[in-house]
């Protein structure tokens, strides 16, 4: 990354730590690659350690970079800004730690987590012959990255944190209004079911959509969500990327639709569409008959009832698919139109507001990769003292 600051080899002033942990508890916390994804933790439980496989090994600390060897772009990494003497973490897991006062461990993070940098991690390790995508250390450590005053390297963090704030506080409100929502729906059904209604195929309610997209039909203007962008358990979809490289025929879907991942479906991936795109044909793309239905539809599609059934009769042995006509099929205790209009009227707004915040970030992450490397190379300043930023023509 070219730079108008001094320059320094990553591997000068940080190293790769592989401290073993002391394991003086028999219940801890283990991180493995897929248990971080750009930079959230994603779980933070106490299991047995004696249940561990052999790769949980690792002490990490306070100010500790975690990025994983395998597939940089995947977005396995996190900054540990949080007491960590509980936590073990696998030997998949670069733990970098700076050793040197002249660069701070979260500007460090930032460099690392950059488009650009991910982007040439993941050439090195497309470039490497083996099983699977994978880099190391000393790749890492021959980048160049520049080093602007530790000031004005406190004052870019600021400025990325900031933004990487308000984008987990909208996550974790999409959170907490899911889980809202899925108590309102269930109490209008255990309603329905104390007062004796009949019950009716949740197919009343949906329809399949069948539209497919060719090849040469889509391009990067185009909205994609494959499976891998499809978080378990949550019906709030907020992760996506363009498909101008796609190379295989897709699905159409709209905004409002819901996705439900069919290929493995205990995995739990189900949720609604934030816009109009094309998606995986692993996905089925279940459109709400009406919109007052929407809720409705999303939080029964994802419910661990139907999962667990609709798993459970899934065909194919290596890869179990699920079923539209099992998921039509599921019965739920039919609501009256009264009961319908009325629970839309309660969870409808807030759904809405969810997917703008989904949106809302997605223009929020925008802004961070656009200002990221302008920030990192010195074409974009930040004034100390002042809140207005200094920029130069590129």
């Amino acid at each position: 990354m070219a730079t108008d600051f001094p320059t320094a080899r990553v591997g000068d002033i940080a190293s790769s730590v592989s401290e073993t942990h002391r394991f003086c508890k028999d219940r801890l916390v283990f991180l493995n690659t897929s248990d971080i994804l750009r930079g959230k933790i994603l779980h933070r439980t106490y299991s047995d350690v004696r249940d561990w496989p052999g790769q949980a090994k690792k002490s990490i600390q306070t100010d500790d970079i975690l990025f994983s060897e395998i597939r940089p772009a995947n977005g396995r990494w996190a900054y540990v800004d949080y007491d960590a003497d509980d936590f073990v973490v696998s030997t998949k897991l670069m733990v970098i730690r700076v050793v040197r006062e002249v660069l701070l461990p979260r500007f460090l993070y930032l460099f690392l987590t950059s488009n650009k940098t991910t982007e040439w991690l993941q050439r090195l390790a497309e470039s490497r012959s083996g099983t699977f995508p994978q880099i190391t250390f000393d790749q890492v450590a021959s980048l160049e990255i520049g080093l602007p005053p530790i000031e004005e390297q406190r004052a870019i963090s600021t400025v990325i944190s900031a933004l990487d704030d308000k984008i987990e506080s909208n996550r974790r409100l999409q959170n907490l209004g899911e889980q809202w929502i899925r108590c309102q729906v269930q109490r209008f059904l255990d309603s329905a079911v104390e007062g004796g209604a009949e019950t009716v195929s949740l197919g009343e309610y949906c329809s399949l959509v069948r539209d497919g997209a060719k090849v040469g039909e889509f391009g990067s203007e185009d909205l994609y969500i494959g499976l891998e962008h499809m978080p378990r358990g949550s019906i709030i979809l907020d992760t996506w990327s363009d498909a101008s490289e796609l190379g295989s025929n897709k699905s159409r879907f709209s905004e409002g639709d819901i996705l439900f991942g069919k290929l493995r479906p205990y995995f739990r991936k189900v949720g609604v569409a934030p816009a109009d795109g094309i998606c995986s044909t692993d996905i089925l793309v279940v459109r709400p008959k009406t919109k007052r239905d929407q809720a409705l539809v999303a939080a029964i599609s994802s419910s661990d009832a139907l999962i667990d059934s609709l798993s459970a009769a899934a065909t194919g042995t290596r890869m179990p698919r699920a079923s539209w006509s099992d998921l039509a099929s599921w019965s739920i205790p039919r609501l009256e139109v009264s009961e319908l209009e009325e629970l839309s009227a309660l969870v409808t707004p807030l759904l809405e507001y969810l997917v703008r915040s989904v949106r809302e970030n997605g223009r929020l992450k925008l802004l961070r990769d656009v200002l990221m490397p302008e920030l990192l190379s010195g074409r974009l300043r930040v004034p100390q003292g002042r809140q207005e930023f200094a920029g130069k023509p590129s």
